[in-house]
């Protein structure tokens, strides 16, 4: 914040529960998998089969290796990585660091606040070039990702984060307007 308390700077990270939430999913998941790979002979010969019971126990080895392939490996180092450094973007009056680098007020089309399902997403729709240049960083996941969103525009959720949602909002509405007149000039 300067002197008359107008805040200079957002940095939106992960908040500490959401961390543990994410940590205590990596560790159910994994239970989950060891259950099904060391018990799968008797998951399969269960004498009060339910609606959604499988006879074989390759199934149910298959589904925990899965688990523990997936959210134990790939959800650890997800975890590493937001735990290591849970900073997902900071945006000041020049513009916004994203994780796929920095990106000027000036090469923004738009920027607002998005409301899905009681979740709230910051969606950035920046220049057609200035996006080229973003996904051919990404790998194959990251750019299936990024053809599934709206064109040019990237998505980032808040929910689960330090954001204050009015903070932000008359943030980023004070430094477009600002922009926006100085380009009038």
């Amino acid at each position: 914040m300067d002197k008359i308390g107008a805040v200079k700077e957002f940095k939106i990270h992960y908040t500490k529960k959401t961390l543990i939430l994410i940590f205590f999913a990596i560790l159910f998941f994994t239970c989950a998998g060891l259950f099904f790979i060391f018990n799968a002979e008797i998951l399969a010969s269960d004498p009060n089969p339910g609606r959604h019971h499988y006879d074989s126990p390759i199934l149910y080895k298959i589904l925990g290796w899965f688990s523990l392939l997936f959210f134990t490996v790939f959800g650890s180092f997800a975890f590493l990585k937001f735990f290591r450094n849970p900073l997902i973007l900071t945006i000041n009056e020049k513009g916004a660091t994203l994780p796929e680098g920095f990106v000027k007020w000036v090469d923004m089309e738009r920027i607002y606040l998005d409301r899905i399902k009681g979740k709230v997403f910051l969606r950035l729709e920046l220049k057609e070039e200035r996006v080229k240049v973003i996904i051919e960083g990404y790998n194959i996941f990251q750019k299936i990702l990024a053809s599934l969103q709206k064109r040019n525009t990237l998505s980032y959720p808040l929910s689960g984060t330090n954001a204050n949602i009015d903070e932000l909002y008359n943030f980023i509405k004070r430094c477009r307007t600002e922009k926006s007149s100085a380009k009038e000039k």
